[in-house]
């Protein structure tokens, strides 16, 4: 994951992964991993709603944050 974020050399890249109903996420800078980011986990929503068909009314990010 660190490499694929180094490649894309933007500020922040997440992944996000199923986990049950829920979903694990983590976030990457080019340098390091970092332990929250607020417009990456919008956007990985809004994707989960509008592209990849998540149909539940609420979602869980699961991170080393906390859900």
């Amino acid at each position: 994951m660190q490499d694929l974020a180094m490649e894309n050399n933007q500020a922040e890249t997440v992944f996000f992964v199923p986990n049950g109903n829920d979903y694990d996420i983590r976030w990457f800078t080019p340098a390091a991993e970092i332990n929250l980011c607020g417009h990456a986990t919008l956007a990985s929503a809004y994707v989960l709603f509008n592209f990849l068909g998540y149909k539940q009314p609420s979602l869980t990010f699961h991170s080393k944050s906390g859900p």
